[in-house]
């Protein structure tokens, strides 16, 4: 149900981006976790390290969410006092294979610049660990939720706002039902893996709010808290099989709120898989069916097994409807530049990135490489201090942009969109022609084609 609401479901469709990729391996990192907890083989263990290891390698917030399922774990082995020695063996093993699989990048970083977390400077008690460069954007515009915690204008205008339209009401029952199945947890060894997924959910939420960027914009002026939401997908991934944990508890208020999820369900995938009217109809009726039958047999346990089948049957029949939309459905990136890219250069074809863009929108990057990643794509732009940054003469620019041979030219408009970004005059004195534009891009062509 969590994938279903726009910071989960926005970052795999329409935006593009490398998101879905991090939740699959954190939860399933989280699972094998769990696992390790009943079992505590030491199988399980590696296959939790390898899911968080590759979610790590995925997203710079695996460095906050991943040290928060870590706390959480330990600080309930100390609690219910497993052995010194076996628990250290296996952080050890965890943290390894963690590093093994995703602390890669890292090391890279690392090795070309001084700094395994690059471009963020690291210091413990005034002392610089590791330096890095004066980041303005970050200064100016990367302001985390936390930074705005007594300021109730920023919350009532911009951040309360957001948060309550991407998160919604699917994400206020996840985080109840959590809370409940932590203050009323089961009996049995079930209890302490509740207490430990609960406060991994509750320190990964306060990663969230600390991130920076969470509440991006001007100073007082948070404006684009809506383009990290999904910063705060891990805490509801965590936070979600409580709910099944807490739902026996429910009593007849179970039914409502299962009904009300499914309905949040819909609704969630109408807003990028649009379905005919009619099927809604049909669905609808289906579902207060089920709904109404479920409570009419509500003391017969054959009867209730026999419902739940059907559901599931109909759940998988439901999802088959979805996929096979999405799969025949066109994607356009609705951008007159990238649209040029996959109909006149969709491999083959070695294609510049240069300037910067307004986040609205698609990124053109993993578009550029085409449909099957077969084009060459690079930033035009000089090293410094270890970072891409932009030219600032024509005379370097035109070099650069002769030396790497570049087909076709992608010039971000600037953020704010400038009209004629500096970039155009020197390409166009370079020899490349105008292809088309946006009102984020502008597409050129080499004199050679593209």
């Amino acid at each position: 149900m969590l994938f279903t609401i726009r910071p989960t479901l926005g970052p795999a469709l329409p935006d593009v981006l490398t998101d879905p990729l991090f939740m699959a391996a954190f939860a399933t990192g989280a699972l094998f976790l769990l696992r390790h907890w009943r079992t505590a083989r030491r199988a399980e263990l590696v296959l939790a390290g390898l899911g968080f290891g590759i979610a790590l390698g995925t997203k710079w917030y695996g460095l906050t969410d991943l040290p928060a399922v870590l706390l959480a774990w330990l600080i309930a082995a100390l609690v219910v006092r497993r052995p010194g020695r076996p628990l250290a063996r296996d952080t050890g093993v965890l943290i390894g294979v963690i590093a093994l699989a995703g602390g890669i990048w890292m090391l890279r970083n690392l090795i070309m610049t001084g700094n395994p977390v690059f471009d963020f400077r690291v210091s413990l008690f005034g002392a610089t660990i590791f330096p890095a460069p004066p980041d303005p954007i970050r200064r100016l515009l990367g302001f985390s939720l936390a930074h705005y915690l007594g300021d109730g204008h920023a919350w009532s205008v911009y951040i309360w706002p957001a948060l309550r339209s991407d998160f919604g009401l699917t994400s206020a029952i996840v985080l109840g039902g959590a809370l409940l199945a932590a203050l009323r947890p089961p009996r049995g060894p079930d209890r302490p893996r509740v207490y430990i997924v609960f406060a991994a959910a509750i320190l990964c939420l306060a990663a969230y709010a600390i991130t920076p960027y969470t509440a991006q914009g001007p100073a007082g002026m948070p404006l684009l808290v809506i383009a990290n939401t999904r910063y705060g997908a891990p805490a509801l991934l965590l936070a979600a099989p409580l709910l099944a944990v807490a739902a026996p508890q429910l009593g007849p208020l179970r039914l409502v709120v299962e009904v009300v999820l499914l309905i949040q369900i819909r609704a969630g995938l109408h807003q990028y898989i649009a379905a005919p009217a009619g099927r809604l109809i049909v669905a609808g009726v289906i579902l207060l069916a089920l709904a109404a039958a479920a409570w009419a047999l509500r003391r017969s346990p054959s009867a209730r097994a026999a419902l739940a089948a059907v559901a599931a049957i109909g759940a998988v029949a439901f999802s088959y409807h979805y996929q096979r939309v999405l799969s025949v459905q066109a994607w356009t990136p609705d951008d007159p530049t990238l649209d040029y890219v996959l109909a006149h250069a969709p491999a083959g074809k070695r294609i510049a990135v240069t300037g910067t863009w307004t986040v609205q929108g698609v990124v053109p990057v993993a578009v550029l490489f085409g449909p099957r990643f077969g084009n060459t794509v690079d930033y035009l732009g000089p090293f410094v201090s270890h970072r891409r940054e932009q030219y600032t003469s024509a005379r370097s620019f035109i070099a650069a942009l002769r030396r790497g041979r570049f087909g076709l030219l992608e010039i971000g408009t600037g953020f704010p969109p400038a009209a004629d970004p500096v970039q155009v005059n020197w390409a166009v004195a370079a020899g490349y022609r105008y292809v088309t534009r946006s009102a984020r891009l502008i597409l050129l062509r080499a004199p050679h084609g593209a």
